[in-house]
């Protein structure tokens, strides 16, 4: 399988082998533009690479789930990835010719899940899902202890700071014990990140950090049509103008195809506008 990437990144290891475990599907109007579709799983749930247009480490291709207007964040990378695959499979009795060579090279033990117990492993190795993660800090308040929760918080929000939902955790600690500064600090923090990623409605976070105006569309799109911001902060809105209305517009590719060439992103901007590779 040839993976579409921009021309001027480098697909990062592990993304074929994931890839090889998942159902072909292919791309289609209601793909997020910034995403290359791997495959779906089992269930139905399409996994992609996530491409940020300028990100801090060249090497930062997350694993989205879902890969429409709203992601869903699965993994840090396609090797965390391939190791939440191969630990959940393990769980659930299921392993592969082949599982070993893939184990070893994302350091997956065989058995390792199965003995403590899935959910256990991924919180262990920093895998589990952010909604997995918050219920566990809850109910460490629930129990009392505020440290173990307020920890969780911050564990999560250092696993993926450029990802919204992964400081939810930090935000409903903060409300549950009253810690209303904390709260509104990580509200705020939220609330200047992607809103599609914040994988849930937002209207409780915009409310504690300040926002005055309803959570639509409206105030993005006002936003991503002024001429006289940066090409790359219009293309960053018109995403959100995406995620707010759950649908993407007719023309966004080409739309984000001129920001992205506005500010010299010439190979994203050829990726974003559905330019294959050679």
């Amino acid at each position: 399988m040839r993976i579409a990437h921009p021309s001027d990144r480098t697909l990062p290891d592990h993304a074929d082998a994931l890839a090889a475990r998942l159902r072909p599907v292919a791309a289609d109007a209601s793909t997020h533009p910034l995403v290359t579709v791997l495959g779906e799983t089992a269930s139905g749930e399409p996994l992609g690479l996530l491409w940020w247009p300028t990100p801090d480490d060249a090497a930062c291709v997350p694993v989205v789930a879902g890969c429409g207007p709203r992601l869903r964040w699965w993994s840090a990378s396609p090797a965390s990835a391939l190791h939440r695959w191969l630990a959940t499979e393990d769980a659930a009795g299921r392993w592969h010719d082949g599982d070993a060579e893939d184990a070893s090279r994302v350091g997956y033990r065989r058995g390792a899940a199965p003995a403590v117990g899935l959910d256990r492993y991924l919180a262990l190795a920093k895998l589990d899902p952010w909604d997995a993660s918050l219920a566990r800090a809850l109910r460490h308040v629930a129990r009392g202890d505020a440290l173990a929760a307020r920890v969780a918080g911050d564990r999560d929000a250092a696993r993926a700071p450029e990802w919204g939902a992964a400081l939810r955790t930090r935000w409903a600690v903060a409300v549950r014990l009253g810690d209303r500064d904390v709260a509104r600090e990580a509200a705020t923090a939220m609330m200047g990140l992607p809103l599609w990623t914040f994988e849930e409605d937002w209207a409780s976070i915009a409310r504690w950090s300040g926002w005055r105006e309803p959570i639509d569309a409206a105030p993005y799109r006002r936003l991503a049509m002024d001429p006289t911001r940066p090409a790359a902060d219009r293309a960053a809105w018109w995403l959100d103008v995406a995620a707010a209305e759950d649908a993407f517009p007719s023309d966004i590719r080409d739309v984000l195809r001129t920001c992205y060439l506005d500010v010299g992103l010439q190979g994203f901007a050829a990726f974003v506008g559905g330019e294959t590779l050679p």
